[in-house]
């Protein structure tokens, strides 16, 4: 999307890079790190942090692991392939972009080592692959859904706990979207808090 159709202060459609124009009686956002990209374009802008974020990714190991498990050093989830996901917080922390590619493979050796510790069945596994990538975290940490103040035919959704939320998040969206009504759940995520007109 490069911009968005408007009549006024109702969004109307959505434009992409190659001028081809899709009409709508809402517009969507879901577009986690460039949320604040996005929504701009409306003239209200949800502010984000983004955040590097290491991704690593074991070689096939023998493990039963079948659901999401967080601890305060390290995060895992199953990733096919008998393969393993895996992330640490505290070591995002000391990310930066502009780091060698050697610091990046020295912390990808440490959180798999790390994983081992929680999930022994890793022994003997490997990094298959890692990647830096910008994690979408809204300003304050917390999930924003809903439409922008002041913007008619458009609705954001932005958060860092897409994986664990977004089915979640997804259908409120869709029921408040179809009917209108205003879901209570939502009210403390709503972007008011956070848009910068």
């Amino acid at each position: 999307v490069q911009a968005l159709v408007q009549q006024g202060r109702r969004v109307t459609g959505a434009q992409t890079a190659t001028g081809e124009e899709f009409l709508a009686d809402v517009v969507m956002s879901c577009t986690g790190r460039w949320t604040d990209e996005v929504t701009s374009l409306t003239g209200v802008t949800i502010p984000m942090a983004p955040t590097p974020g290491l991704l690593v990714l074991s070689s096939p190991a023998p493990t039963t692991l079948r659901c999401l498990a967080h601890s305060t050093t390290i995060n895992l989830r199953p990733a096919g392939g008998s393969r393993i996901l895996m992330a640490s917080f505290p070591i995002d922390d000391l990310l930066d972009l502009a780091m060698p590619e050697s610091s990046c493979r020295d912390y990808a050796a440490e959180i798999l080592r790390r994983a081992t510790a929680i999930l022994p069945d890793l022994e003997g596994s490997t990094v298959d692959s890692y990647r830096v990538g910008i994690r979408a975290i809204p300003a304050d940490g917390f999930p924003v859904v809903g439409a922008l103040p002041g913007v008619e035919g458009f609705y954001a959704v932005a958060t860092h706990s897409g994986v664990t939320m977004g089915p979640f998040l997804g259908r409120l969206a869709a029921a408040e979207i179809l009917t209108g009504v205003r879901d209570n759940r939502l009210e403390t995520f709503r972007p008011d808090r956070l848009v910068a007109n």
